[in-house]
């Protein structure tokens, strides 16, 4: 609060008069939950979200009058709402997106918010990095060979495609469980663009005695969940 008195000399008796002046100011203040905001890894062609909390702890209505993305990668990023008014002692959700279109580096730019409040305008600095995801799609998790003659062999195969934005290597395609050595795979290695056609791998079934042959096929890859499982089942 601020106290004054106006003083009024006159000619007239009882001079002079006064009167008291009193008055509260009121100004809006401005505080950020975070000066940036970093969005890690985010797959291409995907959208990741980030809030940020635009709080007001002053006496008077805070006007955000613009949010606006700047900076080199500015067209990666977007922000919603672009303007706000936030009571005294309130506050509000601005959203942040990162949403990038290929990959090569990080990715920079930041938030000018321009308002009403001492120190405008404020900066939030955004950082982003796009990369590709591979993932793996094999057609078959288990494989069976019926009646083949000792001495004899049977093939059968299965696919594998890539429906990620990134290359999939499948490093190795290894035999183990009980009866390994009845079964051939090739090819052993595998590597698929984003988008392209299947490959398709093809066991060979090649007993060397008679019964039941148990086996399995581990797919070792760089996409997630590695590695990926193919069961055997062979009966000579």
């Amino acid at each position: 609060a601020k106290a004054a008195e106006l003083v009024l000399w006159h000619s007239a008796a009882g001079s002079p008069d006064s009167v008291s002046l009193r008055g509260t100011a009121t100004t809006p203040q401005m505080r950020l939950s975070a000066d940036s905001l970093d969005f890690s890894d985010v797959e291409i062609d995907s959208i990741a979200p980030r809030s940020l909390t635009v709080s007001n702890p002053g006496t008077a209505p805070l006007k955000v009058d613009s949010i606006t993305v700047v900076g080199a990668a500015a067209g990666e990023f977007s922000v919603s709402p672009e303007t706000l008014s936030v009571a005294a002692g309130d506050s509000d959700t601005v959203w942040v997106s990162f949403a990038p279109t290929d990959t090569g580096g990080e990715r920079i730019a930041a938030l000018a918010i321009q308002h009403n409040a001492a120190g405008s305008p404020d900066s939030v600095s955004l950082r982003g990095v796009g990369i590709t995801i591979a993932e793996i799609l094999v057609s078959n998790d288990s494989l069976r060979f019926l009646d083949t003659v000792v001495g004899d062999s049977a093939r059968d195969t299965f696919t594998v495609s890539n429906p990620g934005t990134g290359r999939l290597r499948v490093s190795a395609i290894r035999l183990g469980g009980a009866a390994p050595s009845q079964y051939w795979v090739s090819p052993d290695t595998l590597s698929i663009a984003p988008g392209a056609p299947p490959d398709t791998v093809t066991v060979t079934f090649v007993p060397t005695s008679a019964g039941l042959k148990l086996a399995a096929l581990a797919l070792e890859h760089n996409a997630a969940r590695s590695p990926s499982a193919v069961s055997l089942s062979g009966t000579a």
